[in-house]
């Protein structure tokens, strides 16, 4: 009778515990150090912008306080020894390891957003009172064209309801004072804010007056109604006028003026979007307008930052 072949065993040898050798166990609390760090830095990022808010939307000191009490926290951790240690042991891990890897976060991120929606997923709520934005506001007495002849009237009637602005024929010359001729350029002056001159002309093809173009500058700028301000705001705000005027070239010379009342606050109105006075782009305040339709006639111009417009 044969013997039983001994059955060799599948058991596996004793692996060697890892997780009490110093090296995995400093290397640990080394990634936990740096992902602090990060974490604190992301918390961090929009400090700066709380500068830029207009003082009626200004946090209250109590949130601030702690805010830089956390920044404060973040510079003593940054200093601190295992931090530098860790930033150490990741450098000189990058330098060994020479095999270029890349992110690829951003890529993914925007296949993301251009990835269309599957039928199951569920629609963004659209409220039925819904604002809608259009070029220009429709005025009351706009559907009467005003006509060169009538533009003195105008100008007297508008300086009385919109002072201190003031509105007025500018000409070359003081001999030509007191002539009208097709083309005419008016000049309106927000005290202290800006200088807009707007050529207006009547083409055959329409009644009454036409806006050509309109040019912006500073308060104290001895600009000419065709040259370009110096200041890097006046020419954004020339910009987005010209474009809206080009976009609807119908706009009556009273619309227009309804739009460039609305830059009287300039320097002190938050975008409507951002909720920031200064963007972080460019520096600069809002300086495109969009004509929002309320609840009946009403509606407002909303400032915008043109980063925020195009967003």
């Amino acid at each position: 009778m044969s013997r039983p072949r001994s059955v060799p065993s599948t058991t596996a040898p004793d692996r060697m515990d890892t997780s009490s050798s110093p090296e995995i166990s400093k290397l640990e609390s080394q990634i936990q150090a740096l992902t602090d760090l990060s974490t604190r830095l992301q918390q961090l990022r929009d400090v700066p912008a709380w500068l830029y808010k207009s003082p009626n939307s200004m946090m209250p000191m109590e949130p601030i306080r702690e805010q830089f009490e956390n920044l404060r926290q973040l510079g003593t951790n940054l200093t601190s020894e295992i931090v530098q240690e860790a930033l150490k042991a990741a450098r000189e891990s990058e330098e060994r390891d020479k095999s270029e890897l890349t992110l690829k976060y951003r890529t993914d991120t925007n296949k993301a957003k251009l990835r269309t929606p599957s039928p199951d997923s569920p629609r963004y709520y659209e409220s039925s009172l819904t604002k809608v934005s259009v070029p220009f506001p429709t005025l009351v007495g706009d559907s009467i064209p005003l006509t060169l002849a009538g533009l003195p009237d105008y100008i007297r009637n508008f300086n009385k309801a919109s002072a201190p602005s003031k509105l007025s024929v500018w000409v070359p010359t003081r001999a030509e004072m007191g002539k009208l001729q097709d083309p005419v350029t008016v000049r309106l002056i927000l005290p202290d804010i800006l200088v807009a001159h707007c050529v207006l002309s009547t083409p055959t093809s329409r009644k009454g007056l036409s806006v050509e173009t309109v040019t912006m500058s500073g308060p104290r700028e001895q600009t000419k109604p065709h040259s370009q301000s110096e200041y890097t705001v006046y020419q954004k705000v020339s910009q987005q006028i010209v474009k809206m005027v080009q976009t609807y070239p119908q706009v009556s010379f009273q619309q227009l003026m309804s739009l460039l009342l609305s830059y009287e606050n300039l320097f002190v109105t938050s975008c409507s979007l951002c909720s920031r006075i200064l963007s972080l782009e460019a520096h600069i305040p809002p300086v495109a307008r969009v004509w929002v339709e309320g609840d009946g006639a009403g509606g407002r111009w909303d400032s915008r930052h043109v980063t925020c417009l195009q967003a």
